[in-house]
C-alpha cells in the first residue's frame, strides 16, 4: 500500500512540477542573456556586427521579473505539499523531471563552453570572454548543485535538506537581484529607454529622407531646394519630428552636399556598431555612413558621391519622318 502511494501522481503534483522545471528554465536562460547582453554594452566589440542590446537586455528582465518569482512561489507550494505528505518527495514525475533538468543543464553548459572557446578563437576580447565564461560556469553549477541535492534525497522540509535549500534559496534572490539592477544601472530607467527609442524613430527618420533626397538627385542632377520637393516622388510624405512637434533641418552646403539635422534627446555612439538603415540606397555599392549623434541638435553632414550611385540615363528626342 505504501508503495502504491509513493507511484501515486495527480494532476495537481504533475502541473506543480513541471511550472517549478519551466520557471526555472526561464530564468536561468534570461539571468544569463541578461548577463551576457550586459557584458556585451559595457564591453564592445568592434569586430561584431551591431545589434540593439538594450532590447534584449528588456526581455530578459521582463522574463526575469516574472519567471524567477513564479519558480520560487511554485517552490514553496511544493516543499509544504511534501512536508505535509512526505512520500511525495518520491514520486515519478519528479524524479523525471529531476533528472531531465540535470540532463538539460549537462548539455546547456557543453554547447555554451563549445560557443565561448569558438568565439575565443575567432578573436573575442580576453575580458569579456572570461566573464560570460564566469557567468555561465557559476549559473549552471548552481542549478547543477541544487538538483543534485534533490537527486541525493536530501528531504526538503527538514534538516540537511532545509539548509541547502534556504542556501540556495538566498543565494539566487541576490544573484537575480544584483543583474536586474545592474542592468537597469547599464540600460537606465524605462524613462531613459523611451527617450532612447524616440531618438532611434529619429534616425529612422532622417534615413529615410536620406533615401529620397539621393533618389530624387539620381532623377533630377541636383538636389532639392526644400524637403517639400521630395513629395512629388513616389507620393512620399516628409516626416515630421514628432517629439519636437517640428520639421527636420534640411540645408545644401553645396553641389552635392547637404546636412540633416534633429533634435536628439540623448548621445548614441552606438559602440555595438552602426544601427540597420531602415531605408535602402538606391544603388548595390550605396554608401552607408554613421548615425551615431550626440545629445541636442545635431546634424550629419552628407556628401553624394557620383560614383557610386548612377543618374537617370537621358533620353534624346527622336525626329519621327512621315
Amino acid at each position: 500500500m505504501k508503495d502504491e502511494q509513493h507511484k501515486k501522481t495527480t494532476p495537481k503534483d504533475f502541473f506543480l512540477n513541471l511550472g517549478a522545471i519551466v520557471a526555472i528554465y526561464v530564468s536561468v536562460i534570461s539571468f544569463i542573456n541578461l548577463l551576457l547582453t550586459t557584458l556585451d554594452n559595457l564591453l564592445p566589440d568592434v569586430a561584431t556586427g551591431y545589434y540593439n542590446t538594450y532590447e534584449s537586455m528588456r526581455w530578459a528582465v521582463a522574463y526575469l521579473v516574472i519567471a524567477f518569482p513564479v519558480f520560487l512561489i511554485l517552490s514553496k507550494i511544493l516543499n509544504k505539499d511534501i512536508k505535509n505528505s512526505p512520500e511525495k518527495e518520491n514520486l515519478g514525475v519528479r524524479k523525471w523531471l529531476t533528472y531531465l533538468t540535470l540532463f538539460v543543464t549537462g548539455i546547456a553548459m557543453t554547447v555554451d563552453l563549445i560557443w565561448l572557446i569558438n568565439s575565443f578563437l575567432s578573436g573575442e576580447i580576453t575580458l569579456r570572454f572570461s566573464l560570460k565564461a564566469l557567468v555561465i560556469l557559476v549559473t549552471s553549477l548552481l542549478v547543477f548543485g541544487y538538483y543534485i541535492s534533490k537527486v541525493r534525497g536530501l528531504p526538503a522540509q527538514a534538516g540537511e535538506g532545509a539548509k541547502y535549500e534556504k542556501c540556495y534559496k538566498w543565494t539566487s534572490v541576490a544573484l537575480v537581484v544584483a543583474a536586474i539592477s545592474f542592468g537597469f544601472y547599464v540600460m537606465g530607467s524605462p524613462f531613459t529607454q523611451r527617450l532612447r527609442n524616440i531618438d532611434e524613430k529619429k534616425v529612422g527618420d532622417l534615413q529615410n529622407i536620406q533615401y529620397q533626397i539621393i533618389s530624387y538627385w539620381q532623377q533630377k542632377e541636383f538636389l532639392p531646394e526644400k524637403l517639400s520637393d521630395l513629395e512629388a516622388i513616389l507620393g512620399f510624405v516628409v516626416p515630421k519630428d514628432t517629439d519636437k512637434n517640428v520639421d527636420y533641418t534640411y540645408t545644401i552646403t553645396g553641389a552635392t552636399s547637404f546636412n540633416l539635422c534633429a533634435n536628439f534627446n540623448l548621445e548614441n555612439e552606438y559602440k555595438n556598431g552602426s544601427p540597420e538603415t531602415s531605408a535602402k540606397y538606391p544603388d548595390v555599392g550605396g554608401k552607408n555612413e554613421t548615425w551615431a549623434h550626440q545629445q541636442g541638435d545635431y546634424c550629419y553632414e552628407r556628401t553624394i558621391d557620383p560614383t557610386l550611385y548612377s543618374t537617370s540615363p537621358k533620353v534624346t528626342p527622336v525626329k519621327i519622318i512621315q
